[in-house]
């Protein structure tokens, strides 16, 4: 689908191309940019982006003490989804309660299929290892990050900034949303401007 709208933009006529995401999906736009040639990228913006999807479930899950637990869970998707023999068994859908906050109701617990979580939850899931990613993004990056987020710790922002500069790319900035939440609920002024901000210097 990106590679579409990639496309799409530029037989539009657009030279310049911003790429953005927010949770999971900035772990996909990460992804993206760390593997495509994309020239003409000028800023990658980044909402509430976890250091790795697999490494953010297990700290919630274990955090929340999560039912079932993270590694039982790795433990019975990999038996039914994890290697190429098991590619004939149907998918299923599951529940992983409190795995986001101390209740069993909906806004605290998550809901996968056997192959979705594997392949974006999994222990071995490297491609949605923003970590891993974002070493290879040569582009500016916004990492715009809530100082109360309950699912993306404060701290992973930090993180994936001290990485991709240590790779080499100069030109990576935190902008922090005081009091802000996972949603950033509340903040949506503050977000918007500071991301104007930041685009008007880099794109």
């Amino acid at each position: 689908d990106l590679d579409a709208a990639v496309e799409w933009l530029k037989d539009a006529g657009y030279d310049h191309l911003i790429l953005s995401g927010y949770s999971s999906g900035a772990t996909m736009a990460v992804r993206f940019a760390a593997t495509r040639h994309l020239p003409h990228l000028r800023a990658l913006v980044l909402y509430g982006a976890p250091w790795g999807l697999p490494q953010s479930a297990k700290q919630r899950c274990d955090y929340w003490g999560a039912e079932p637990a993270y590694d039982e869970v790795a433990s019975a998707v990999q038996r039914h989804v994890g290697g190429d023999s098991s590619a004939h068994l149907p998918d299923r859908l599951f529940i992983l309660n409190r795995s986001r906050g101390p209740t069993h109701k909906p806004q605290d617990s998550e809901i996968y299929t056997w192959r979705t979580w594997w392949a974006t939850r999994g222990p071995n899931a490297v491609s949605a290892m923003t970590f891993r990613q974002i070493r290879n993004v040569t582009a500016p990056i916004l990492l715009v990050q809530g100082t109360a987020d309950p699912v993306v710790a404060p701290e992973e922002a930090e993180r994936l900034a001290a990485v991709a500069r240590s790779a080499g790319n100069p030109n990576v900035e935190i902008e922090w949303i005081d009091g802000g939440d996972h949603f950033l609920a509340g903040r949506e002024i503050h977000v918007t401007r500071a991301a104007t901000r930041w685009l008007d210097r880099w794109a």
